[in-house]
């Protein structure tokens, strides 16, 4: 669980950088805790499957990069190099 943990915190912080914001403003808008989303940035926690799809309907844009799909299945998806 650790290293999805990892993972999951690469991608987010990655996320909280293209959109210029910080973890209380992602916290904010995706409608999950502030205390979960600093977790998730510092890698102390792993996303529930219900964080994942608030932060997808929050941030559309990256629900390939964030659930691995590959990016041509949905339109305007932002992706980055890990």
């Amino acid at each position: 669980m650790e290293h999805f943990a990892s993972i999951f915190s690469k991608k987010f912080n990655n996320i909280l950088t293209a959109e210029k914001i910080n973890a209380t403003e992602l916290a904010n808008k995706a409608k999950i805790t502030t205390v979960i989303s600093y977790d998730y940035r510092s890698a102390r926690a792993a996303p529930s499957g219900l964080s994942v799809i608030k932060i997808v309907k929050a941030f559309p844009q990256y629900t390939c990069y964030l659930l691995g799909l590959d990016p041509k299945t949905l339109p305007e998806q932002i992706t980055f190099k890990d």
